[in-house]
């Protein structure tokens, strides 16, 4: 677990996370589990996790995340995934300070971008096939 644990801090830290922002976490795996863990360790005000797995964000929900969302791949659409999180942030149409994207996956990588606020600072923790 140290291993994963140092990539999510080098990662959070190279964003340069600050105590106060709204932080969203794609995937809800050992890497979205140990980002999660650091934003709120780093002082982020609210953290929203993104994943497939009922079960993952279940237990993200009892290590923290303050709203979790369950991403239905049969009726994926990124337009309304990325207004659900954009709710789930604060309600105010604002999308997330930082993003850690831990999927690799293409259609979460476009929901970790358009979810993030103009100015906002995207991580691809996670890389897919290149």
């Amino acid at each position: 677990m140290v291993e994963p644990l140092a990539v999510a801090v080098h990662a959070v830290r190279r964003v340069n996370l600050t105590l106060g922002q709204t932080v969203l976490v794609c995937g809800a795996g050992t890497m979205g589990m140990m980002c999660l863990a650091t934003a709120k360790a780093f002082g982020a005000a609210r953290v929203v996790m993104t994943d497939i797995n009922e079960f993952r964000l279940n237990v993200a929900k009892q290590m923290g995340a303050d709203e979790t969302i369950h991403i239905n791949l049969k009726t994926f659409d990124v337009d309304s995934y990325v207004a659900k999180i954009k709710a789930a942030l604060g309600g105010d149409g604002q999308g997330a300070n930082i993003t850690f994207e831990c999927t690799g996956n293409e259609g979460s990588t476009k929901i970790a971008i358009y979810s993030t606020n103009n100015g906002g600072k995207v991580a691809l923790v996670g890389l897919g096939p290149l």
